[in-house]
């Protein structure tokens, strides 16, 4: 998940708390955040993300919470079908990678030859 925008400026991006009692981040389509645990796609795992870093993703039924110490966010969301939505970027997995509305792309971490489980759960 990358912060940039396309543009140049030297933009923050704010620290969302990861407390899991917390609301889905905002940004998020009411419908979406009103979605009950029906089926979504597991997206745990390890990425290598585009815009810098490591993204490490934690899954909860339907609700995600991913971090990327290097670009320094912290963040809750939600899963729906093949698709999660953080902030107001959606991501869909295709082939393991998650392919982002904003261009950034978060490729699966291989650990041993062993790809993280969210290449192995969308095969199957």
């Amino acid at each position: 998940f990358s912060a940039d925008n396309g543009s140049r400026s030297n933009l923050s991006v704010p620290v969302m708390p990861a407390d899991p009692a917390e609301p889905p981040a905002s940004g998020l389509p009411e419908a979406v955040q009103s979605q009950d645990a029906e089926a979504c796609a597991t997206f745990a795992g390890v990425y290598k993300d585009s815009g810098g870093g490591i993204v490490n993703v934690t899954q909860s039924n339907c609700d995600v919470h991913a971090l990327n110490v290097a670009q320094r966010w912290d963040v809750n969301g939600k899963a729906v079908g093949q698709q999660v939505f953080l902030w107001q970027h959606i991501g869909t997995l295709q082939e393991g990678m998650v392919m982002w509305s904003h261009k950034a792309i978060w490729a699966p971490v291989e650990f041993d030859g062993v790809r993280t489980e969210a290449m192995a759960s969308e095969r199957s």
